[in-house]
């Protein structure tokens, strides 16, 4: 006599989670776009301010450090930016699958080898 196993349940983030993590990366996006502005706008004239700085012979390291401070800013606000693109896509694709056997996490549409990173 044959038994016949229950289908297996299938879990998958909630609308909330998953507009709120849509929320977090639209954020995301208009912050590192904002940045990303500002230094593209920013940066040429900190160079002109370096070259006269240096044509009058005055030390310039107050604006290569400000030089730093803004490229540094805007490569953050891209990996934040990245951070949050990669919770958009583990939130909408993952889900968690019970049956027979036990508990398994199913990472669909990421690499494979990022999907055994992650866990």
């Amino acid at each position: 006599m044959q038994t016949s196993s229950p289908s297996p349940s299938i879990f998958r983030a909630s609308f909330f989670q998953r507009s709120l993590s849509f929320v977090i990366f639209c954020g995301c996006w208009l912050s590192s776009m904002s940045m990303l502005r500002q230094v593209a706008e920013k940066l040429p004239s900190l160079w002109t301010q370096v070259h006269f700085l240096k044509l009058e012979g005055e030390s310039a390291s107050f604006l290569y450090g400000s030089i730093g401070i803004l490229v540094i800013s805007g490569l953050a606000s891209l990996v934040v930016l990245l951070l949050s693109l990669l919770f958009l896509i583990l939130m909408e694709t993952t889900q968690v699958v019970i049956d027979d056997i036990g508990i398994t996490v199913q990472h669909h549409l990421i690499p494979l080898w990022l999907s055994r990173q992650l866990g």
